[in-house]
Order: structure tokens, then C-alpha cells, then sequence
């Protein structure tokens, strides 16, 4: 019996997967949002969400819009957490924290938009440029981690995210 439920939920990954695959295609390059954010290129897909480097035309910079993936809408928890993120966002203001622009539905689609956040992630500076880190950085970069955490849970806030490819550098800000 344990053997027929392990082949079942393999099975449900498999068209859970396939559906993701056809249902969450990113938008192109060129598309307008809200009348306002014209898609540049695609920054990242994660198993939430589809994160879009737009132009907002209204303001003339650069902005970030994240996206519900299409095959979330119909799960009410993963709506309910998308809507979360706003309302985090919303309540924050620090200067190494996005600042939260607005957010929108269009065409059953949900997104939000930040301010544009330079830098490059962790995890990218570490396997991807190869790039070490000496003691002195290290501690500098945790402890600029450290404050951060610090400020959100001032606000009784808890990330529950805190990983190497959701933390970005800039040199500017940190060495």
C-alpha cells in the first residue's frame, strides 16, 4: 500500500509539473502592465513567483514586478501568502529593503512592483563568479544581515526566506 502512495504522489508531481510548465509561462519582453511597466527581461523564477526587470514609463526608472505564478490562483493558501508579501512590504522602510510601488491584478493575474534593488545575489558571487570572501567581509556581510533582521523583527516581521540567492550585494553599500 505505501509502495501504490509513493507512485501516486510521483504521479502528481509529474502533472503538477507538466501543468506549472505550460500554465506558467513568463511574460515577453516588450509587454506593457498596468499601462504603465513595460517588461524588460525576466530576473527570476522561483516556485512562487515569476520576477520581471520592468521600465516603469509613469517614473522613467527601473522597477521590479514580481508575479503570482499562473498555477498558484487556485490555491488559496499560496494567494493568501502572495497578498502577505504586500502587506510586509507595505510596512517596511529601509533602505536596503525594496520599497513597495503598488500592486495589481490584470487578466487574473495578481503582481506587485518594488523599486529596483542594485546588486548582484549571493549565491550568483559565490558558485557562479567564484568569488570568495575573506574573514573581514564575512563579518561585514553578517553583520549587515544581522541589522536587517533585526529591523524586521522590530516590526514583528519573520522572513522565513533567508537564503544565499534572496540576498543581494552592493559594493557600494557594503565595502
Amino acid at each position: 500500500m505505501d509502495l501504490i502512495w509513493k507512485g501516486l504522489n510521483l504521479t502528481l508531481r509529474i502533472i503538477r509539473k507538466i501543468f506549472q510548465l505550460i500554465v506558467d509561462r513568463p511574460i515577453k519582453n516588450g509587454v506593457m502592465l498596468n499601462d504603465r511597466y513595460e517588461v524588460l527581461s525576466v530576473i527570476g523564477v522561483g516556485s512562487f513567483g515569476i520576477v520581471y526587470l520592468c521600465k516603469d514609463l509613469k517614473a522613467n526608472e527601473k522597477r521590479v514586478v514580481k508575479q503570482l505564478r499562473p498555477s498558484k490562483h487556485r490555491i488559496k493558501n499560496e494567494m493568501e501568502l502572495f497578498e502577505n508579501e504586500i502587506v510586509v512590504l507595505r510596512t517596511l522602510s529601509h533602505k536596503h529593503i525594496p520599497m513597495l510601488i503598488e500592486s495589481f491584478s490584470s487578466n487574473r493575474n495578481l503582481f506587485y512592483v518594488m523599486s529596483l534593488m542594485e546588486g548582484d545575489n549571493l549565491e550568483d558571487q559565490i558558485f557562479s563568479s567564484k568569488k570568495a570572501f575573506n574573514e573581514k567581509d564575512s563579518l561585514l556581510i553578517l553583520s549587515y544581515l544581522l541589522e536587517l533582521v533585526d529591523y524586521i523583527h522590530s516590526k514583528g516581521i519573520y522572513h522565513q526566506d533567508l537564503r544565499i540567492p534572496n540576498i543581494l550585494l552592493n559594493k557600494r553599500d557594503y565595502f
